[in-house]
């Protein structure tokens, strides 16, 4: 495994899954081979304070907090919802088959992991699941 520089590699999956494991959307009836996949495919970003984030499939919190408000309602309008620690979005381009419609912005220094190819995600049954309910929440 060291000859080919692969332990690194193999420490962050895991580390990855562990906080894939503590999460909602992930946490329950995956098993380790699907769970190993999805991390192999996350990317981690870390955001400042104040930075606009631009939605690249799903998004997930690793550290940190994301304000999203919709785009193009008037102030008074507005919906506002943070994600903290766990949470998500972009689960709405999945399931609803709609440009996602809303802002998000790091309200502080946030780590924030992204999977841009979702099909894996999309077979998943308990996760559809999840993102059905959460897409509905936020229409």
């Amino acid at each position: 495994v060291n000859n080919h520089r692969l332990l690194g590699q193999i420490k962050k999956t895991q580390n990855t899954i562990e906080f894939l494991r503590q999460t909602w959307l992930f946490g329950e009836s995956i098993s380790t081979p699907v769970q190993s996949q999805i991390a192999q495919k996350m990317k981690i970003r870390k955001y400042e304070k104040g930075a606009s984030i631009t939605c690249e499939g799903l998004m997930l919190v690793k550290e940190g907090k994301v304000e999203l408000s919709d785009i193009g309602t008037k102030m008074q309008n507005r919906r506002n919802k943070v994600v903290e620690k766990g949470g998500f979005w972009g689960c709405e381009q999945m399931i609803l088959n709609k440009a996602l419609n809303s802002n998000a912005i790091a309200l502080e220094s946030s780590f924030i992991y992204s999977i841009a190819e979702t099909e894996i995600l999309e077979q998943i049954p308990i996760v559809r699941w999840k993102f059905l309910e959460q897409a509905h929440k936020r229409a």
